[in-house]
């Protein structure tokens, strides 16, 4: 059920950008934006240093836990018992 629901926003979105002009159903589909930089500014994004692979200085989570664990079976915690 939810593919068909998901297959009919896709479609309400596509609708407008092949000429159909009637009501539509969903967010409408975003524009072409292409993004022209010029050398200097694309040089300066090579110097920032990327954290997502977690390379802050050797810095990890090790010894950091505090509270207790979310469980699956920790009955009580969250009203019903």
């Amino acid at each position: 059920m939810v593919q068909v629901v998901n297959c009919i926003y896709a479609l309400g979105r596509k609708a407008p950008k092949v000429g159909y002009q009637g009501p539509t159903l969903g967010v409408k589909e975003a524009d072409h934006n292409p993004r022209n930089f010029d050398a200097e500014t694309l040089n300066a994004g090579q110097t920032v240093m990327d954290l997502q692979m977690g390379s802050n200085k050797g810095a990890n989570q090790a010894g950091m836990s505090f509270g207790s664990s979310r469980s699956i079976n920790d009955h009580g915690t969250n009203g019903t018992e």
